[in-house]
């Protein structure tokens, strides 16, 4: 019986709170997707250098997070 009360809470517990970091990702992409085509990046377009403040946002992120880039020299 205890066992099954211990599994229980166990479940609940891994449910409730993966529900809840899905949530904040969820609200972090639309963040993301709202900063990126929002009025001051000018829908990332090739209109006043959209897609270039685009571009120094992600790099920006990419950075934040640790990423690198393949090669020293690579714009991808």
């Amino acid at each position: 019986m205890v066992r099954k009360q211990l599994l229980l809470t166990l479940l609940f517990g891994t449910f409730f709170f993966s529900n809840v970091n899905a949530q904040s990702e969820k609200r972090w992409l639309r963040h993301q997707i709202a900063t990126l085509s929002g009025a001051p990046m000018h829908g990332r377009g090739y209109v006043n250098k959209g897609v270039d403040k685009a571009a120094l946002y992600l790099r920006r992120k990419f950075r934040e997070f640790g990423l690198l880039s393949f090669t020293a020299d690579s714009t991808y």
